[in-house]
Formats: structure tokens, C-alpha cells, sequence
């Protein structure tokens, strides 16, 4: 599971550099589909991971809650996940 898969707001809206690279790798993906979410495009990231985790929202505003619900039908290409994933380590994948 994964618990606060927003990182608190961080990865929407970035106060340090690595929060700003993965956000910016989000952004591109999201250009790239044409979703304007930004957090769908997390969620959508956090639920193709390999070891299959689960986000756990911790949110009661319905709106997020159907946002992360929606996730479930965005599709990202392996390339587009190693772009985010790329960016959250900080180097690339051999």
C-alpha cells in the first residue's frame, strides 16, 4: 500500500528541486495523454507499479476521491512510467 501516493500536495505543487523534476515528468505525461489531472496521472503511475501497490487516499472530498477512482481507467505507456520513475530517483535506469 501506499499511503499519502501525493506526497501531501508536494508532487502538485513542489518546493524543492526533486519534487519539481518529478513534477515536471508528470506534467509531460500528462501532456502526452491529454489529461489535465495531474494526480490522476500519479495515481494511474502508483497502480502499473510492478509490485502492485495500492494507493491509500486519505481524503473525504468526493471529488478527489472519484480522481483517484478515474485513475483506474488511465492508461500510461511503460515509457511514460519510467519517465516519472526515472525523474523520482534522480538518474537514469540502466
Amino acid at each position: 500500500m501506499a499511503w499519502s501516493p501525493l506526497a501531501g500536495g508536494s508532487l502538485l505543487q513542489p518546493k524543492d528541486e526533486k519534487s519539481k523534476n518529478i513534477h515536471d515528468a508528470i506534467a509531460r505525461v500528462a501532456s502526452q495523454i491529454e489529461e489535465t489531472d495531474l494526480s490522476k496521472v500519479i495515481y494511474a503511475w502508483t497502480l502499473m507499479h510492478p509490485s502492485h501497490i495500492i494507493p491509500v487516499i486519505g481524503t473525504g472530498k468526493i471529488e478527489r476521491l472519484k480522481t483517484a477512482v478515474d485513475a483506474l481507467d488511465t492508461t500510461l505507456s511503460l515509457e511514460q512510467w519510467f519517465d516519472i520513475y526515472t525523474a523520482s530517483l534522480g538518474t537514469e535506469v540502466a
